[in-house]
């Protein structure tokens, strides 16, 4: 199977997920970006926060959590963050 056709297969919750985490990376990169220079902290932060909301949200959900809802939205916040330093 090609990867294009993997991809294709994943469930659109999980992309909403990935772009979720992505969107929250890149936003808290870019306030951290905004108030101090140390691009450690602002990248460590955004895929922090990328982190924290995955977990917060699969704890919300309760018996129904899916540990592929809350990997989605942390890889979403690292390609976040990766983007973010290539941009």
């Amino acid at each position: 199977m090609k990867i294009i056709e993997k991809l294709a297969n994943v469930a659109a919750d999980k992309w909403l997920h990935f772009i979720v985490g992505m969107i929250l990376a890149q936003l808290t990169i870019a306030l951290l970006l905004a108030v101090q220079s140390d691009v450690f902290v602002a990248y460590g932060g955004g895929m922090a926060v990328a982190l924290a909301a995955g977990f917060v949200k699969e704890l919300k959900d309760g018996s129904h959590a899916d540990v592929q809802d809350f990997l989605f939205t942390l890889v979403g916040g690292v390609v976040g963050a990766i983007l973010a330093i290539i941009l």
